[in-house]
């Protein structure tokens, strides 16, 4: 077997570049790797530091780095990690490293992250951003809204802030209890109706609402590789124009959450489809 190398250990490898990660997102800062121990020491030359205080720098860093030796023996045989609020179940994959990059802006996600929110994995990557949620809910109006994909609550909580009556439905129980224990920090859990269940074998049991709003699976992070989202490829567990038809005769507006480089012809596409047309809004 090959010995791997420091470079490897510190530097290279998935596990030890979750944990670098992980602890600069811890104050806010993004880390441009270097492939190696000597190039990273190195680029600390041109500091304008005193010889003491980089001493210190270069001193510390080695400390950090043996801890990190420690760390990553210890995570590959324990594979998980915590943080408050979380438990990074197999942190040693490859996508740990991006759940740490989205628990950085958890205060981005929901303002009352410290009064006990509570998230599952997916979450991280699929909570709209509680401003986001706001725009949606100033645009959605003050009606009952049927939420199709209410995930851990971000969108629920928010429209729950301004319409008559909100019903949030997902098939995940974990996912129902975490938003309305979400809803109930943010004092409007009275205010939304929980369903635990498929929003599109429920849809013909619904009564009439206002609008539907869908928020549906993006596919995790990588939807944002492609150059341009196919809403009838891409889109799970259903297609856009499945999900959209499902849902038109529950409420006269339908909002669509979808990624910014979806294909915008497929939805003028979607919007003829019905008969009459509906009429189409986009906003980027």
């Amino acid at each position: 077997m090959e010995e791997e190398s420091i470079d490897h250990i510190l530097i290279q490898c998935s596990k030890a570049r979750g944990l670098w990660e992980l602890l600069f997102a811890l104050f806010g800062v993004t880390w441009v790797r270097p492939s190696s121990v000597r190039d990273t020491l190195s680029g600390w030359s041109g500091f304008k530091l005193g010889k003491k205080r980089r001493k210190a720098l270069v001193e510390g860093w080695y400390c950090i780095s043996f801890s990190f030796c420690v760390y990553w023996r210890l995570l590959y045989t324990s594979s998980f990690f915590f943080l408050p609020g979380f438990e990074f179940q197999g942190l040693l994959e490859d996508s740990s490293a991006d759940i740490s990059k989205y628990w950085w802006q958890r205060y981005l996600l929901f303002s009352k992250y410290d009064d006990g929110i509570k998230m599952d994995k997916e979450g991280w990557f699929s909570v709209t951003p509680e401003i986001i949620a706001r725009h949606h809910a100033s645009r959605c109006g003050s009606g009952i809204i049927v939420d199709c994909f209410t995930g851990v609550g971000g969108n629920a909580i928010q429209f729950a802030q301004r319409s008559k009556h909100v019903i949030a439905i997902d098939i995940d129980p974990k996912k129902i209890e975490y938003a309305q224990h979400n809803a109930a920090i943010y004092g409007v859990d009275d205010r939304i109706d929980f369903i635990k269940g498929d929003s599109f074998l429920l849809a013909s049991t619904l009564k009439q609402a206002d609008t539907v709003f869908l928020s549906p699976p993006w596919g995790g992070p990588d939807y944002a590789k492609v150059e341009t989202y196919d809403i009838k490829t891409m889109l799970k567990p259903h297609d856009g124009f499945f999900l959209f038809n499902t849902v038109k005769k529950v409420a006269s507006r339908v909002v669509m959450f979808l990624p910014r480089n979806v294909d915008v012809n497929q939805l003028a596409e979607l919007s003829l489809s019905a008969d009459p047309p509906w009429f189409l809004e986009v906003f980027l």
